[in-house]
This record gives structure tokens, sequence and C-alpha cells, in this order.
């Protein structure tokens, strides 16, 4: 059947829409006939279709054919080309399969279709595609997918040469800002590798002033910078939430509804300073040189690097939970968006899963001093509502901070002050921090992860961390400076490995005096470890005659080979808190379970052994033996009151038993909250566990299908590069045996390639993994970490509460 035959039935069925599976047959047969026809060597058949084929026909099968295309891009992608198709009153399967889906993907090129409609309201896509057509493919910088975007500006500009030089007036005053006096220079050099699992280098804008620059960077540009260039050619504010000014100028001023939910479920997971530090106004090459410190060798690129960290908080933040003004002013969980004390902040991030776009960092945001190359999302158990509305904007001025009517308990001032000092944690990956939960496994040595993931969170505006890791980096004059603010604290806390073993040392700037806490005390008074911390102190500070004096303090001891680490977080802890005395024994089983609860969550949610001592009962971790503790109570129970029911006791006595069985009672409760608070870290940890498992099953499938879409259109190419020459069989002049082998190789080639094709536009129809049921599972994963989190606040608050209470009636009495 030749190709006219082929294209008559086709169009005969324009109107019969319902015989939908022979038109997208005769569309294969079609397609496939028109690669085999010499006629139309050197014929693009995207052109040629569009020209002659059915409109109504064409949208059937274009819609079928780049279904997955479409449910592949992200929502605001989408709502951007769905309002460009209509006003060009085409399909978005028509103007994919006629500009490709560079283009459609592209928010430059979209945005640039939006003000051409808006100056030339007539054009339609049947003139656009001709000027596109008309653009040779080959020019100065047109390589790969920048030939298309390159035509595609050229072709707009031919209708209003103006439209595409306004899309970046920020990043043309931003280059010419570098070449100017100041910049001659030019800044220190940046290493290329940092630790991915540490922390993130800051978001450094893109600069360019031409399209090679814009071509090749449209697709990781800043969502914010977007939507500042939109807003400022629209010339109104912006109450979007991803982009502001994105979605005004195509006329959508809601939110989807699929984002909000997708990105509220990771909202606790949610790093909630990775907005504002683009409205700070702070110029993020200085962030950069502060980020970038250490030059270790790079870690493998994570396969979750658009997942979740863990916020970490400072000590102020636990010292805040125990006190009677927090029992009195206790704040309600489900807290509204004007309440900015809530314990929970829940903001949406605007990264969709699924999308394989470039990931922006985050600042670094603490005393730490390790980078990451990635910004992860980060949870935070501070409050659970968002700083800002969902419909937020850089351009509306934060409100005031709240002022207090009456003046502040020095307590409350210690607290503010250490909280304003401390506004921007360290966060460490979900991903390895999981792997490394194994290591808080009895009999286990505590790796360098678990380590600097529980110190950071010792920091505040007094007391400066630095682990084993910083020993490892290169010592270089940028580092340095960035422990300015580490070492010249009043007291800083090191944590240093040395073969086999942890030791912790706390260094008094004031008196000059280097504290060693050794759960194994070294034989000589000399050790060789403190010799290196001395080292690194005398590097750290730029005083290399610096006087050290070494102390070596009498500490518990270790039983076994394996808990090193774990007493040196317990002596760090004691030192702090100063709720336990240093000389008290450390349970090490006990310790491991608490920092196994604080790595997920924090040290505010999670219980010590010290509180659970304070209980007088053992802490069942069974059904059974909650169970049996709970029917012994009601033995006791019924035993206090036959002694007070039959008077044979005196007065005095009565009221000491009414006493115990008043306290009896009060632990059995605090036992019982304590066993459900350690039934709700399991939950969190197995639900978090999941929601990491199917995102990698999400980061896979899409993965796979950017595979075969990539694997399909170079397929696509390789018939249009064959299709441009004449079939090497005309030649029979040339008789020769290469001359034969090479026609027969070259026939084989395309009809292969044509079958697989066609099998590839088969397979298109065929069912998948349904990426957005794995995406809902993901929501539905993430949700139930946040209600366990939820949980976890009222229950531990409620905990503490109570002991507060019990210790304030046993000191009255």
């Amino acid at each position: 059947m030749t190709v006219q035959t082929l294209l008559t039935r086709l169009n005969l069925l324009g109107e019969e829409l319902h015989q939908r599976e022979e038109i997208l047959v005769l569309w294969t047969q079609l397609r496939l006939d028109y690669l085999r026809d010499p006629a139309f060597n050197g014929q693009q058949f995207a052109a040629w279709a569009f020209r002659n084929v059915h409109s109504k026909t064409l949208e059937l099968v274009t819609a079928a054919t780049y279904a997955e295309e479409i449910d592949s891009l992200r929502s605001e992608i989408a709502r951007r080309c769905t309002n460009v198709c209509a006003r060009l009153k085409t399909t978005l399967g028509v103007f994919m399969f006629c500009f490709g889906t560079t283009i459609t993907s592209s928010r430059p090129c979209l945005d640039a279709l939006n003000s051409l409609q808006q100056s030339h309201p007539d054009v339609s896509i049947s003139q656009l595609y001709s000027r596109f057509l008309q653009i040779p493919t080959d020019g100065p910088g047109r390589k790969g997918t920048q030939k298309d975007l390159a035509r595609i500006r050229l072709a707009i500009q031919s209708f209003n040469p103006d439209i595409w030089n306004r899309q970046q007036p920020r990043r043309a005053e931003s280059s010419s800002a570098m070449h100017g006096p100041a910049a001659e220079a030019g800044p220190e050099p940046q290493p290329d590798t940092a630790p991915e699992v540490l922390a993130a280098a800051p978001l450094e804008h893109e600069t360019g002033v031409g399209l090679d620059d814009e071509v090749s960077n449209d697709e990781e540009e800043d969502d914010d910078n977007q939507g500042r260039a939109v807003s400022e050619q629209r010339c109104s504010p912006s109450m979007e939430l991803h982009s502001p000014g994105s979605d005004i100028a195509f006329g959508h001023d809601n939110v989807d509804q699929g984002d909000i939910s997708m990105d509220a479920a990771m909202g606790a997971y949610t790093d909630e300073n990775q907005d504002s530090n683009d409205d700070d106004g702070e110029d993020p090459s200085m962030e950069e040189d502060e980020a970038s410190l250490f030059e270790p060798a790079s870690t493998p690129s994570n396969l979750h690097n658009n997942l979740s960290t863990i916020l970490e908080e400072s000590s102020s933040q636990f010292a805040a939970v125990d006190t009677p003004e927090r029992a009195r002013h206790s704040l309600p969980l489900m807290a509204s968006p004007a309440d900015d004390a809530s314990p929970f902040n829940f903001q949406p991030d605007p990264e969709d899963f699924g999308t394989d776009h470039v990931f922006s960092p985050i600042r670094l945001l603490s005393d730490g001093v390790l980078t990451r190359r990635h910004r992860k999302r980060s949870f935070s158990t501070a409050g659970l509502q968002p700083k800002s509305g969902l419909h937020s904007d850089s351009a509306i001025s934060t409100p005031p901070k709240k002022r207090l009517l009456s003046s502040p308990s020095p307590e409350t001032e210690r607290i503010m002050s250490t909280k304003e000092t401390s506004k921007n944690p360290q966060r460490t990956a979900l991903e390895p921090t999981m792997a490394s939960l194994a290591t808080l496994l009895p009999e286990s040595w505590v790796n360098d992860l678990v380590i600097h993931t529980i110190s950071r969170r010792l920091t505040s505006a007094r007391v400066g961390v630095v682990d084993s890791l910083v020993f490892c980096a290169n010592r270089s004059t940028r580092l340095r400076l960035r422990l300015g603010q580490v070492v010249f604290k009043d007291e800083v806390l090191i944590f240093l490995h040395e073969p086999g073993h942890w030791i912790f040392f706390r260094w008094l700037r004031a008196s000059g005096v280097l504290e060693e806490y050794d759960s194994m005390r070294p034989a000589s008074a000399n050790p060789p470890g403190a010799e290196k911390v001395k080292a690194f102190l005398r590097w750290a500070c730029d005083e290399d005659d610096m006087a050290i004096k070494l102390r070596q303090v009498k500490c518990p001891q270790q039983r076994n080979g394996s808990d090193c680490g774990i007493f040196a977080l317990c002596f760090a802890r004691r030192l702090l808190d100063g709720d336990e005395e240093l000389d008290d024994i450390i349970d090490a089983e006990a310790e491991r379970k608490y920092f196994a609860q604080c790595l997920f969550t924090s040290r505010n949610l999670s219980l010590k052994p010290s509180e659970l001592r304070k209980i007088g009962l053992a802490v069942p971790c069974d059904r059974k033996l909650r169970a049996r503790q709970v029917l012994y109570f009601i033995r006791r129970r019924r035993s206090y009151h036959e002694l007070l029911r039959d008077g044979s006791a005196g007065s005095a006595s009565t009221e000491h038993i009414g006493r115990a069985a008043a306290a009896d009672s009060d632990s059995v409760q605090q036992a019982g909250l304590a066993a459900v608070i350690s039934s709700l870290h399991e939950g969190h940890v197995t639900s978090l566990a999941s929601a990491l498992q199917t995102a990698t099953m999400v980061a896979a499938a899409a993965a796979e299908g950017e595979h075969e879409r990539d694997l399909r259109d170079k397929l696509q190419q390789f018939l249009n590069a064959l299709g441009k020459d004449k079939d090497p069989l005309v030649k029979a002049s040339s008789s020769s045996l290469h001359d034969q082998v090479l026609r027969g190789s070259l026939v084989a080639l395309r009809e292969n390639a044509s079958i697989a094709l066609s099998m590839w536009e088969a397979r298109s129809h065929q069912p998948k993994v349904d990426a957005e049921a794995l995406k809902r599972s993901l929501y539905d994963e993430y949700a139930m970490c946040c209600a366990f989190l939820v949980a976890l606040e009222y229950a531990v608050c409620k905990f503490r509460r109570a002991g507060t209470q019990k210790r304030t009636e046993t000191v009255a009495a």
C-alpha cells in the first residue's frame, strides 16, 4: 500500500474518532512507509504530516504517541504548555509532535511564546511552525538540544525581535557586573568536590548574556530567578507558590492541588530556610566561599538527592522543654498559619518527585565546617505550620517579630539568644544515616556519621563542635577562617577518632585548658591523641606558641571494646545538660537506644536514660511484659485498698500508704507512656525506611522512562539520517564486494531500525509502572512519618510535664 493510499484512508477516518485502534495502526504503517519511500528522502515526516494529515486524526495520534511524555511534564510546565496551546488553538500532543520535547519542557521558550501571543495574537501554529522549519539547523552554538532552542528563538524573534531579549534583564546586569573593576582579580577557585552527605554548597545563580548560556541552563535555573524575570515583565508582584510570577502571566492564579498534596507530605522534611536564602539579598558568591571548605575525595552520587535530610536542633530547644514556663504556656498541636511558635513546620518544596533537573543547593547552615554538594529536603521538629502562607512572595515584607508584654525571664532570654545565634542548624542526609543506624546496635562500633549527626545538635552560642571528619580535611586558609567562629567560642567539644577508639576532648578557651575524657584511660600522661588536638587548636587559632594545658579527667570506663563512641557522646551530653553527674554509671545498651531515637527525630523528642530511671519501674518493650506489669499493679492496688479500707493502720501510716499508692500509679502510667513513645519511634523509623524505598522506585521509574525516550529519539534521528541519502541499491554501476556489503548493511540497518521504531510505538501503548501510584504511596508514607512526629511531640511533652508535676508535689510534701 502506497503512502498516498494510507494517507487517504487515514484522512477519511478523521471524523470517525471512535475507530481509534484502526487509526493508530494506519498511522504507524504510514510513518514506516514514508521512511521507506525514496520519493520522500530528505524530508521530515513531522512537517509533511502536519500539512497533509487531517487535524482531528493528528490530534488523536499525537495524544496517544506522546502520552508518556505529557504525563512526565512537571505540573507548572504542563500549565504553561496548556495555556500556550490554547492560544495557538492546538493540542499539547500536536505541539510536542512539531517542536519536540526539548522546547516543550523549556520555561524560557514557553515564556517567550506567551509574550509572542500577547504581542501578536493572530500568530497561528502553522505560521510559527513554518518559520521554525525555515531556520537552518546549522549555526553557531547549535549543538544537541541547543539546536532546537536556537531555532525556536529565531522563529519567535522573526515576529518580534525584542521578545526573548526581555527575558533576562537581571542576567545581563549581573554579567556586566562581573566584568567591572571589582571583578578583575577574580574569585578564589572553588573546590570541585565535597562530601555529599554533610552540607550543601550555597545556591549560585547562573549568569549569562547570550543564547548559548541561556539554552544550556534553561532547565537548571532557579525557580525564584525565573519568577522574578516574568514578574518584572508583567510589572506586578506575584503570590504563586513555586516561582513568584511564573503562573500569573499564564492566567493560572491557583496552585495545582497535586503539587500541594505531594509537597505537603514532605512538609516536616522540608528545608525551612531554603526560600529565605534567596530573598535575603546576600551575595551567593560569598556563601560559596564559606560553604566549599573541605576538599576530600568526593563520595559516590546519591540516588536520593531529592529526598530528605535531618534538621538538627540546638541544645536550647532541649533546654526549653522541661521548664515550668513551657508547661504553663504550652502550644496546641495544630497551630494556625499566623502562629509562629507552633511545634512543626509544614512548608511545600517546589521540587516534585520523578524530575531529573539539577537540584538546587542550600546554604551552609551552622557552625559545622563540612560541606555536601546537593540541596536536600530536611525535616524540622520545631513547628507544624509554614513560616509564611502557601501563597508567599519575596516582595511582601515579613511580619515584625513578636514582643513580650512583660520582661522575659533570664531563662527565656538565654533560650531566645541561643536560637538567634543558631538560626541555621546543620543537616545530615537521610539515606546514609539510615544505613548508619546499624552501627548503634549492641557490640557495634559507632561510625563518623552518627557522631557527626548527634554532636551537631550540641552546638549553641557558646559551644562549638569539631568532630573527627575535620581532621581528615585539607588544612587550608579558608578552612581556618571558617573554623574561627567555632574554636573561639567559650567551649569547644572535640571528637577524635584514633585507630579503633573514640576520645572526647573539651577545650576551654578562657583558661587555655584542654580536658580529656577517655573511656579507656591511657597509660601515659601525654597521649598521642592529645598532641594531635593541641596541634590542631594551635593551627585553627593561628597561634603556634599558644599555651595549652592538658587535664585528664576521671570518667566512667567502658567494659568492652565497642562502646567508646557511645561513652564520648554521653560525656559531651552530661557536661552540657547538667542534669546528670559525670561519674554516674553509663548503661551502654540504653544509651544506644536513645541515640538511635535521636538520629531520626531530635533530642527533644527522645527520652534520656536518666529520665527513664526516674520512673522507678522498668519500661517493658514487649506486650506480654506490659500486660504482666499492669497485672502486678492491679494486685498491688487491691492490697492498698484493703489496707486503707479496714482502718487497721494509724493515720500516719494511712497517709504513707496513700502516697505510696499514688506514686505506684504514677510510675506505672509513666512506664506505659514511655513504652508508647518507644513504639512511636519504631513506627517512625519503619515508615521512613519504607518511604525511602518507595522513593528509590520512583527515581528508578523516572530514569527508565527517560532512557526509553532518549533511545527512541536517537533511533528516530538515525532513521532520519539514513533517509537523507538515496537508496544505495540504485547505484548498480558499482559491483565491488565492499560496495555490495555496504549497500546490504545499510538496507538491513534501515529495515531493522524501522521495525524497532514500530515496536517502540506498540510498546508505548502497553501498561507500565504507574508512577503516579508510586508518588501517592510515597506521599502517604511521608504523611505517616509526619503523624508519628506529631504524636511523639505530644507524648514526650506529656511525659515530661507529668514528671515535673510529680517532682513539684514531692518537694511540696
